[in-house]
């Protein structure tokens, strides 16, 4: 049947297909896509899928939305393959003409027009399936590779695929060179605004380094293996021998001999901490709430992103929307996400992780110079304009289907 129309213009019913959301991944991303395109397309009917279990509180939702939940598999991967069918009922059964599959992982044969946003570089890293072979972590290698086998069927699947940066797609291009290029959208996220004038909780504040012209390094974000924390604990290391002034690297994480976040054993990097002697510079809050995080942001002298493999580089778009100068290192992402607001060092190289700090701790007008750069650049991630442009493609695709009637 094809699409109906009203008052001459096509009116879809587009499934929002996010059985693989979790309450930690995905859910603040698909909070937002379903409020904002649901208002930019409201002449639309949208069905929102998520897992049971997955409650997403909406601010305010128009009578256009009506939201579905179903009880998947227990992973994302086993869920894609054995869910397939019942999807490809509700498709059906909801006369469905349009997807948008949120989470990396789309409807792997669908029968009608699907948008896939792939959000997630761990999929398509090189470099990270290398350090899981050092570290002899077979299990989260096998789990890293089979999702990067069912992300890529879901590009092959879908019609049109956002991504946040120009770098991931390269990435994903380099993995499969027979996907077309032009099936490919860049579009920036968006950032939270900042509080106005945010406050430093008293848990937290009282957790800080309270010595006199103590310099703050902030790495903000929880352990992951590709966030490189154990190269930022060298060069704190070697920055402590080399620096004047008391030395403080903020971790918003927890390590520990033993402590996995996620599934990533953090005992190699509280080991260095022992090793090192590092127990008087580091500091370790574990997850803090939006206004600490905004606060630490503008109390550190200098944010550090040492990771080895960024998807949307978060962390430094945080911390230029507060005018603070960076350290990251030197991957594409990281120089497309800050262009002049930071400087970059060789990934897995402490040292020159150590000087590029050092330079800024020592140059008060370069620091200042850098976080300028940042507030000036931090302008370019807007949620509004990422939503505008990812209804546009949207619309384009409805459009392009009302002239190309689904067969029964």
């Amino acid at each position: 049947m094809p699409i109906s129309t009203r008052k001459g213009r096509p009116v879809a019913r587009i499934l929002v297909h996010a059985l693989a959301v979790t309450s930690r991944g995905g859910a603040a991303y698909c909070r937002r896509l379903v409020s904002h395109c649901s208002r930019g397309l409201r002449q639309h009917d949208w069905l929102l899928l998520l897992p049971s279990g997955v409650n997403i509180a909406f601010p305010r939702l128009g009578d256009n939305v009506s939201i579905l939940h179903d009880q998947p598999s227990n992973d994302a991967i086993r869920g894609s393959y054995t869910d397939h069918h019942r999807v490809q009922r509700l498709i059906a059964e909801e006369g469905i003409d349009v997807i948008v599959s949120p989470c990396d992982f789309g409807v792997l044969q669908p029968p009608v027009p699907q948008l896939l946003v792939s959000r997630n570089a761990l999929y398509f890293s090189i470099e990270h399936v290398r350090q899981l072979r050092r570290r002899c972590e077979i299990k989260a290698l096998l789990n890293v590779v089979m999702r990067q086998k069912l992300a890529l069927s879901s590009i092959r699947a879908s019609d049109q695929v956002v991504v946040p940066s120009n770098a991931m797609r390269d990435d994903i291009l380099a993995w499969n060179s027979v996907l077309a290029p032009d099936r490919f959208h860049v579009i920036r996220p968006g950032l939270t605004p900042p509080a106005t004038d945010p406050k430093l909780s008293a848990e937290i504040r009282s957790s800080l380094d309270t010595r006199p012209c103590v310099r703050r390094i902030l790495l903000p974000g929880a352990y992951h293996y590709g966030r490189n924390v154990e190269v930022m604990l060298r060069a704190i290391g070697l920055l402590g021998t080399e620096h004047s002034e008391p030395i403080e690297l903020i971790l918003t994480t927890k390590l520990g001999v033993g402590v996995r976040n996620e599934e990533q054993d953090s005992t190699a990097a509280a080991r260095l901490i022992q090793e090192w002697g590092l127990a008087d510079h580091v500091t370790m809050l574990g997850k803090v709430s939006r206004n600490d995080l905004d606060a630490l942001c503008r109390l550190a002298d200098v944010v550090v992103c040492p990771s080895y493999v960024e998807s949307a580089g978060t962390g430094m778009i945080e911390a230029m929307k507060c005018g603070r100068p960076i350290v990251a290192s030197d991957l594409p992402i990281h120089r497309e996400t800050c262009q002049g607001g930071a400087i970059y060092a060789p990934p897995f190289h402490p040292q020159s992780f150590a000087n590029a700090i050092k330079t800024i701790l020592d140059d008060a007008s370069l620091g200042q110079e850098l976080g300028k750069e940042g507030l000036e650049r931090a302008k370019a991630f807007r949620w509004s304009a990422h939503f505008r442009d990812l209804s546009g493609i949207l619309q384009d695709m409805i459009d392009e289907a009302a002239r190309s009637p689904k067969v029964a």
